[in-house]
């Protein structure tokens, strides 16, 4: 099913995923929330009392739900908050993407910059000494 109210039985432990498709311009933001209702169902038992895994089904077929203390059906909700960012380009470049992953890249290049530096450095020293008399 791709969109719209699902109905049918989920087994114990299982999830399912919401999504959507955003379509959104530099520098705006979204949210939403995602409200699941549900109604637990009463498990199958064998002889024994042990659950079968499967749902307990009244004479028509009909899933028995949980029921309260006063007889009502018992009913679940859960709600969920989703939060959409778009990047903002970068004046200069025209980039999108996070800030910090090029602030982290930019670093990287100055710390091997930094590095080739120093080895070129020594290699001068080794050579200059290597070179004089009385070493």
């Amino acid at each position: 099913m791709s969109q719209g109210t699902w109905h049918g039985l989920i087994p114990p432990g299982a999830s399912f995923f919401a999504h959507g498709t955003l379509r959104m311009g530099a520098g705006q933001t979204h949210s939403d929330d995602v409200t699941v209702e549900a109604t637990p169902i009463m498990p199958e038992v064998d002889g024994h009392g042990v659950p079968t895994g499967k749902p307990s089904l009244d004479p028509h077929g009909v899933p028995v739900a949980v029921k309260d203390a006063a007889g009502r059906p018992v009913r679940l909700t859960d709600s969920d908050p989703f939060w959409a960012v778009t990047p903002v380009p970068l004046a200069l470049t025209g980039l999108t993407g996070p800030i910090g992953a090029l602030v982290l890249l930019a670093g990287i290049l100055l710390l091997a910059g930094a590095g080739v530096w120093v080895v070129r450095r020594r290699r001068q020293g080794d050579r200059t000494a290597a070179g004089s008399p009385g070493v």
